[in-house]
């Protein structure tokens, strides 16, 4: 393990030197990037945009490469390349059924993934499965009844689950849930829905099975009338579904307000389902933990682990801001206890923490401004030169492979599934999307082989932000052909062979 870190530094030490001299840009990515990037420049919007050689770090081409942009989604590049460093590859997320007296207690540590379903999906699972295999080790032990409560500890993350700064409209949506320190199924319920004859209700469905929210069934089988439609209450989990239906469909997914509530119902439901009654009720409660955020004392019954594979492709290739936000978080509660607090991973900490991790990385924060993990939040700030910085300092970290495997390919899957499907599988990237911004960073693998790192960003956009995603898209297509003007000793470098644990220090953990 020295001996990989020793050699990731030399190599860092090494980079950092190159991008210290003077920039000498390619004349033909300045010849042609220019008039696609600025082509819409007077509808207001505003651009940043950088493009580095890898793995030198020689810069190519820029364009405002200091000016403190808002990233949306782009942010999830900064916190998962901050958490993998830290944590590693082989990290993985606990969440504890324990037995304490007559109770029953789960006790998270801030896993985003438990219940979620396409993580489920992928593993031939439900998002219901882990809960079914916790009913039946309790029921192997011998259990016909719960004769105390069914407790959740959630307390691993700050009290505060709804960030001060996400627009109020959004909270009532599944990419703005609440973050807790025990999740579920993405803390939200799917209703779907089952027409029948027409003019009547139709037959609905929740999953997770829960009796925690409350359904007002306004929706009529037929063909007439407003398309289906589920909307939340602001604050209350109160669900309204309205409209028509022919077919049976899974509406989009809505929120809970209480995450931790959501999954010791949906446990106590699985236990009924095994004829396991419970005679107490359910409350939050706060254990004791080891340092490792472990339960003390109890009896441990079952531990669901989440792979940090998971979490970063989940992070990264679908844009899942939850799983980002928990990241975020876990790396504050990391940062406060190495400074000698006992406290919960929160928002505050989760800022400072994230700014250590990329300075460590080699990658100057000038310009970073942290609000929240995912990038909902429109006071996040970032600079072009910081995001292709981070990527070369992942494309030498012993964990590159890791990295770049959690991150979207154009034409193949993810968030740019389909866009740019002429350029099938050259470009890993993280779109970023909020209103007013559409952003999208990565790398590049060029028909000659070669890698390059490149950041484009949009600001002030008026309106649909389609087209400027066909603006990023034609970029990723002038890189792709991109041939280096000269064979200098930089430009060699860039045409390494693509990264192998078995040429190099960086390995991958199977993601």
């Amino acid at each position: 393990m020295m001996v990989r870190q020793s050699r990731y530094v030399l190599v860092l030490l090494l980079l950092l030197s190159v991008g210290c001299a003077p920039a000498r840009h390619d004349t033909n990515l300045v010849a042609r990037l220019p008039s696609i990037l600025h082509k819409l420049d007077d509808t207001g919007a505003i651009v940043s945009a950088r493009v580095i050689e890898l793995p030198s770090g020689r810069e190519l081409f820029a364009d405002d490469p200091d000016r403190p942009f808002t990233p949306a989604s782009n942010m999830k590049l900064v916190v998962t390349a901050a958490s993998l460093a830290a944590l590693g590859p082989e990290h993985t997320f606990k969440t504890w059924l324990v037995g304490s007296g007559d109770d029953l207690v789960i006790v998270g540590s801030g896993d985003p993934a438990i219940g979620d379903p396409r993580i489920a999906q992928k593993a031939r699972r439900t998002t219901e499965t882990v809960l079914d295999e916790w009913a039946k080790v309790v029921q192997d032990k011998g259990y016909t009844w719960i004769a105390g409560d069914i407790c959740f500890d959630e307390s691993y993350f700050e009290a505060r689950q709804i960030h001060p700064n996400w627009h109020e409209d959004d909270l009532v949506e599944w990419y703005a849930c609440p973050v807790s320190g025990l999740n579920f199924n993405d803390n939200c319920i799917d209703v779907s829905v089952q027409p029948g004859e027409a003019g009547k209700p139709v037959a609905y469905k929740v999953s997770p099975a829960t009796g925690t929210v409350d359904i007002v069934n306004s929706c009529l089988s037929g063909d007439k009338g407003d398309p289906v439609d589920v909307r939340r209450a602001p604050e209350h989990n109160i669900f309204t579904v309205t409209g028509t239906v022919t077919k049976a469909e899974t509406l989009k997914s809505k929120p809970v307000t209480e995450p931790g509530l959501l999954i010791a119902d949906a446990f106590r439901i699985a236990l009924e389902r095994r004829g396991i009654r419970l005679d107490g009720t359910i409350r939050r409660v706060k254990v004791d933990r080891l340092a490792d955020g472990s339960p003390r004392g109890g009896k441990i019954l079952a531990v669901h682990e989440s792979a940090m594979a998971d979490v970063m492709w989940r992070t990264n290739k679908s844009s899942q801001n939850l799983f980002a936000e928990c990241l975020a978080k876990t790396l504050g509660r990391r940062w406060a206890a190495q400074r000698g607090r006992d406290e919960p991973g929160s928002w505050a900490n989760a800022a400072p923490a994230i700014r250590a991790g990329i300075a460590k990385l080699g990658v100057s924060t000038r310009g970073l401004t942290v609000d929240d993990g995912s990038g909902l939040s429109d006071r996040n700030r970032v600079t072009a030169r910081l995001l292709t910085d981070l990527l070369r300092a992942m494309f030498v970290h012993p964990y590159a492979e890791a990295f770049r495997a959690s991150m979207a390919r154009g034409g193949v899957d993810g968030t740019i599934e389909g866009r740019m499907s002429d350029l099938r599988g050259r470009i890993f990237a993280k779109t970023g999307y909020i209103g007013g911004v559409r952003t999208l960073s990565g790398y590049v693998r060029t028909k000659s082989g070669q890698w390059l790192a490149f950041s484009f960003l949009y600001n002030r956009i008026p309106g649909t932000v389609k087209p400027y995603e066909k603006l990023q898209d034609d970029c990723c297509r002038v890189l792709v052909d991109w041939q280096p003007d000269s064979q200098t000793p930089e430009a060699a470098a860039s045409s390494a062979p693509e990264p192998s644990p078995r040429r190099s220090a960086r390995r991958s953990p199977g993601a």
